[in-house]
């Protein structure tokens, strides 16, 4: 990356090592064993024992009991597995769904609720030595990253991302954590939606996704602060093959990008590389 521009002629597509050391067909069995694990220690029986409906099929009130469960990440060594589970809430006030983080043994037994509250928290990651749980929650009012010790114990913001955490991944050695956040508003847009003047024209305006990153070390009385590494006219999303990853030795990220956020230009992306020393 020189001057916020992405740097060309590091096309990783046709680098077959490179998709093959992320899709090895053993990560594939290992995320399949665990989601059937889960899901099948989530599934309650029917009252009465009953294994089929009664009600004379399937209803909007039969579909809302049913949970939803994502997000499987297996444990560096393989011995346990977090997921979510995603619940309607409905009630006098409230008319939505919650999304909490489990926990349970790779066999899947022992399942239990790892995180708690009203704010759902999602996207659970492992950090590399299996100590600490990195997911994403709005308990602040925006997506930011929460830390969380394996054995318990009360989770801690890390980043404090204005327009809020769209994707982030651990570092190999677990010292940093790379993450996306959109760029805010101008005091012209922001004045705009205050005076109800918030018309849009699609696709004009749009802000970019950008990666950061920030120190894991929550240890110090100062929070750490987040550091921008990619700046510019061009989009850096998570649904652009594969979004983003550290290299191994953990000084380089690679990360897909489009020109602008506009469903059209998704077939105009490409993969650059940028120095996490220096941006």
């Amino acid at each position: 990356m020189a001057d916020g521009k992405p740097v060309r002629g590091h096309n990783l597509f046709n680098n077959r090592n490179f998709f093959l050391e992320r899709f090895h067909p053993a990560c594939f069995s290992a995320v399949l064993l665990a989601c059937l694990s889960v899901m099948l220690c989530s599934l309650k029986p029917l009252a009465g024992g009953e294994t089929g409906s009664t009600s004379g099929g399937w209803t909007p009130e039969e579909m809302m009991n049913i949970k939803g469960v994502g997000n499987v990440r297996v444990s560096p060594d393989g011995s346990r597995v977090v997921y979510t589970v995603t619940e309607p809430v409905m009630t006098d006030e409230k008319s939505e769904y919650l999304t909490h983080i489990y926990m349970a043994g790779m066999d899947g037994t022992g399942s239990y609720q790892f995180t708690h509250g009203e704010k759902s928290c999602s996207a659970p990651q492992w950090s590399p030595e299996g100590a600490i749980l990195a997911f994403t929650s709005e308990r602040s009012g925006k997506s930011n990253i929460w830390l969380i010790r394996t054995d318990g114990g009360e989770a801690r913001q890390l980043t404090d991302a204005e327009t809020g955490v769209s994707g982030f991944k651990w570092s190999p050695d677990g010292s940093m954590i790379a993450f996306l956040m959109t760029d805010p508003k101008s005091e012209e847009q922001e004045k705009g939606e205050k005076g109800r003047d918030d018309a849009r024209v699609v696709d004009k305006e749009l802000k970019m996704s950008h990666l950061w990153v920030i120190s894991t070390d929550l240890a110090k009385e100062k929070k750490p602060e987040a550091r921008r590494l990619t700046q510019g006219q061009f989009n850096v999303s998570t649904s652009y093959v594969g979004g983003f990853d550290w290299s191994a030795d953990g000084m380089t990220i690679v990360f897909a990008h489009a020109p602008t956020k506009s469903a059209d230009h998704w077939p105009l992306s490409d993969i650059s590389t940028v120095d996490v020393a220096t941006g």
